[in-house]
């Protein structure tokens, strides 16, 4: 009878211990749920708060960038305009009687194109002439010509710290271009009416008569991605031609190539058709793009958070010009 009730004692004794074993365990996990979920918050609240405090400086330093290439942008087309006004006095000019005496010495037919003849010329630093084969010299051309070599290559020269070039280009297949060896080097039998850099201000693509950017785009020869700025010329009403300067983008994808914010921030351009202009995170693919004279498409890279973003951008979902958005990629959230 003793040792029974000793047994229930010890069972009793051991359901206690257990109890409190339970007990103990519940309360530590407890404890460490409350402390996990403690530190979420924390970690959560701290994240929050750092992101908060980063726009600010992100937004200031990103407006500065975006200031500073509008004002470059704005600044070549301030000079489009100087330069139409520029052009514009030459074509008013009169010509006198050595102008014409000396025009077969500076320039002469080759395969049918008149160039510039550059062994009349003490300078080989000097601007280029190309009228194409088919077209025909007329006396109005000639005087064109004429007119526009006086000043011309000593203007362009002056403004080479803005732009990669200057150039003229008529209605009538007539070019003079600084520096020459593009006018040079051109097919024969090349027609302007159907290049980009031309019919861009031409008066059935251009009726408000302003100036136009072309698409950026990669010159194979140059090996420099590049972009042009194109004017028109108008005397008395009428079209007579276009000014174009060609701007290399160099210094520009640069800027925004090296403009980093905190350890992974970034800066990527994109144009209003969707495609990718210049990006940290695509530059393999740009470079292969380039050389295949392609543009770079949000949809061939197959992001499906950049190309949603892009398209939130361009149907103006952005609060006073900024837009903010997050995703989730490769496990990591990412903020824009």
């Amino acid at each position: 009878m003793s040792n029974q009730k000793h047994k229930i004692a010890d069972h009793q004794h051991t359901a206690k211990f257990s109890l409190i074993r339970k007990i103990i365990i519940s309360i530590f996990v407890i404890f460490c749920l409350y402390f996990i979920f403690i530190g979420i918050y924390i970690k959560r609240t701290i994240k929050t708060q750092i992101i908060e405090s980063s726009i600010p400086p992100i937004d200031q330093s990103f407006t500065h960038v975006c200031e500073d290439i509008d004002v470059f942008f704005e600044n070549v087309e301030k000079l489009g305009i100087r330069s139409v006004r520029f052009v514009k006095n030459q074509l008013n000019q009169e010509i006198n009687e050595t102008d014409l005496q000396t025009f077969d010495r500076k320039y002469r037919v080759l395969n049918g194109a008149l160039r510039t003849n550059l062994t009349a010329f003490k300078s080989s630093d000097i601007t280029g002439v190309f009228l194409s084969s088919k077209t025909k010299l007329s006396p109005e051309i000639k005087k064109m010509i004429i007119q526009t070599e006086q000043g011309f290559r000593d203007y362009a020269f002056g403004i080479l710290h803005m732009v990669f070039n200057m150039y003229f280009i008529s209605k009538d297949n007539l070019i003079r271009i600084y520096k020459k060896d593009w006018a040079l080097e051109i097919e024969s039998d090349h027609l302007f009416k159907d290049d980009i850099f031309y019919r861009i201000a031409t008066p059935d693509q251009n009726p408000e008569r302003t100036g136009q950017w072309t698409h950026p785009y990669y010159d194979s020869i140059w090996k420099h991605w590049m972009t042009s700025h194109i004017a028109p010329i108008y005397l008395e009403d009428d079209f007579v031609g276009v000014i174009g300067h060609d701007i290399i983008l160099d210094k520009v994808y640069e800027k925004i190539l090296r403009t980093k914010f905190y350890k992974t921030g970034y800066i990527f351009l994109f144009d209003k058709e969707n495609n990718i202009v210049v990006s940290p995170e695509y530059l393999s693919e740009l470079n292969k793009s380039a050389k295949m004279g392609t543009k770079l498409s949000v949809t061939a890279i197959n992001d499906s958070e950049l190309s949603r973003i892009i398209r939130n951008v361009t149907a103006g979902k952005n609060n006073s010009g900024i837009y903010r958005d997050s995703f989730v990629k490769e496990l990591d959230q990412k903020f824009l």
